[in-house]
């Protein structure tokens, strides 16, 4: 009987740990049209940004994954940023990410940034209560930039299921960030957590019933 009892208390161990690992991903931004900004402002500069309307509480967050999309490396003049912020505006209580320290490509790119090891850090930022985040390139010629999802979340996230678009962003769209502030868009949201994290879950449900109707059987005998 101990044994069955052991085997119970195990499948129940399996269980807790699976439940803890499923995603908390937190969205602070999700556009299934890609906005893109091709217009540069004085700094040459082309940007998507975005103040949240409320704070996100993305506590236990671990990385930043961001896809998006630079129509040129050959205009792309080495120098930009990707930054989140528990501010409503740029360059306090923010973390940030030179694009010239990443492997980008023309088009589409996708990156997973650690929390713990930024570029820079400019104040105190608090992933308890994120408000704004933007991204910007320098740019010396025809560029466009656009933005897919920003999300903030674990070591082992599967966003395959948010990108927008495999396809070439069409660079006609006019620029969707004006020059007078950030576009504010609907509060951000929860993802929802990964189907693999789901059938974990099943798998040690159904092993802790096995188990405890091995132990009812062996109640009856």
């Amino acid at each position: 009987m101990k044994k069955y009892l052991r085997i119970l208390l195990v499948a129940g161990l399996i269980l807790t740990m699976l439940v803890t690992s499923v995603s908390a991903a937190v969205v602070l931004e999700l556009d299934n049209e890609a906005k893109i900004c091709s217009e540069p402002d004085e700094w040459n500069s082309i940007k998507i940004d975005r103040l949240l309307d409320n704070p996100v509480d993305a506590t236990g967050a671990e990385y930043l994954y961001i896809r998006f999309y630079l129509e040129s490396i050959d205009t792309f003049a080495g120098d930009g940023q990707i930054e989140i912020t528990s501010f409503h505006q740029a360059d306090t209580d923010e973390l940030n990410w030179k694009l010239q320290n990443q492997e980008l490509v023309a088009g589409w790119n996708e990156l997973k940034l650690p929390l713990n090891a930024p570029d820079e850090a400019m104040g105190t930022f608090n992933p308890g209560a994120v408000l704004y985040y933007r991204i910007y390139a320098i740019i010396n010629g025809a560029n466009s930039i656009a933005v897919d999802y920003v999300v903030l979340g674990g070591p082992n996230e599967d966003l395959s299921n948010l990108s927008a678009a495999a396809a070439p962003v069409e660079t006609e769209v006019p620029a969707a960030v004006e020059s007078e502030g950030p576009e504010v868009s609907a509060p951000a949201e929860n993802v929802a957590a990964p189907a693999t994290a789901d059938a974990g879950i099943l798998a040690a449900v159904s092993l802790l019933a096995i188990s405890a109707a091995t132990v009812l059987k062996m109640k009856i005998r």
